[in-house]
This record gives C-alpha cells, structure tokens and sequence, in this order.
C-alpha cells in the first residue's frame, strides 16, 4: 500500500494516537475517503477538483450550496 507524509493539526495528532494500533490507518482511510465522496458529484465517480481545493480550504458549506 502505498504510504504519504502529511502534517495534521496537534489536537488531531492526539486524539488519532488515543486510538489502539492497528486503528489508526484505517481512520485516516475512512476520513479521506468520506472527504473523497463529499468532493465527488452525484453524477460522476471522479471528485471535482475545484471542490477538492474548496474542501482543503475550509470551504465545505460552498461545495453543497453550489450543486443546489
């Protein structure tokens, strides 16, 4: 599998190593894959790029108010 090198928020980082071993890839899976749907229309199976860029943001409330 394939591994990558991120930089997470001190609470995050804390809270995910509260987790029992083994647990913690797979929640980090979880999250980005729900974050991967969340960028992805109804209508296709690829995420948007610009609601992947508006989601990295902090900009969620934009992605669904703009598919209405």
């Amino acid at each position: 599998m394939p591994q990558i090198t991120v930089t997470i928020e001190d609470d995050i980082y804390f809270d995910l190593m509260n987790l029992p071993k083994g647990l913690k890839s797979k929640y980090v899976n979880n999250a980005i894959r729900r974050a991967h749907l969340y960028c992805t229309k109804l209508d296709m199976n690829d995420p948007d790029p610009r609601y992947q860029h508006m989601f990295a943001r902090g900009r969620i409330t934009e992605i669904k108010e703009e598919e209405e």
